[in-house]
């Protein structure tokens, strides 16, 4: 089991938890204001401002440890283990998504397009990228504000899955190897300093910012691998 801090400071390996850096933020590919008038900017101040402060108390918490060496995936997976470690685990769940998230927005109107081999794939498995979404729109409310909806890449298909408060996406699924594309954060933090109860025009607004590129970066290299697209 993992301590909260480490118990000495000698040896090679607690030299070498010390010295490395710990878990860093995603940066932003973008400033604030360049994705209004979509996603305010004060809105994506805040939030963001919310996810350092998740990163940090995740920093304070495994600083001196093994976990301070592993990725986020990885911590995951060890803090999962034990009840002494959920703070950690939930911590790091939330530092994960929100870096997909942030990952995942565009100011840059030619990332944003959909090409023809990504509309495709939202036509087969979800009647178009109208549709995908609507369908993210719905899940979103469902959630009442306390949880996360992602498109990903299991078994060769898309699906939308979401996760509830304090839990991973391999968690809420039952499945780790899955593939995140889209994630997009519907907790009330994410939306409602702009928004207010307008969850359909923040997830809409949200859609708009996506990089289109990336997620085909992501998505159709897999499905080559696999035989599912030209």
């Amino acid at each position: 089991m993992f301590a909260r801090r480490a118990v000495s400071s000698s040896g090679a390996f607690a030299k070498q938890v010390v010295s490395r850096r710990l878990h860093q933020a995603q940066a932003l590919s973008f400033k604030p204001e360049q994705l209004e008038p979509a996603l305010p900017r004060t809105l994506i101040a805040s939030h963001y401002e919310h996810y350092y402060g998740q990163l940090t108390r995740l920093n304070n918490l495994v600083d001196g440890t093994p976990l301070a060496l592993q990725s986020l995936d990885d911590c995951l997976e060890s803090t999962n283990e034990y009840r002494e470690t959920a703070l950690e685990n939930r911590l790091a769940a939330e530092c994960w998504a929100h870096a997909k998230y942030f990952h995942g927005l565009t100011h840059e109107e030619s990332r944003r397009k959909v090409s023809d081999d990504l509309a495709a794939q939202f036509d087969v498995h979800f009647d178009g990228a109208d549709q995908l979404g609507k369908l993210l729109e719905h899940h979103a409310h469902a959630l009442f504000g306390s949880g996360w909806v992602f498109v990903v890449l299991r078994d060769g298909q898309l699906e939308i899955v979401t996760s509830e408060a304090g839990e991973s996406l391999s968690q809420s699924i039952g499945a780790p190897n899955v593939k995140p594309i889209f994630a997009l954060d519907a907790w009330e933090h994410a939306y409602y300093p702009a928004f207010g109860d307008n969850v359909g025009d923040y997830v809409r607004a949200w859609w708009k910012c996506q990089d289109m590129t990336l997620a085909e970066e992501l998505l159709m290299p897999e499905l080559r691998s696999a035989g599912l697209a030209d």
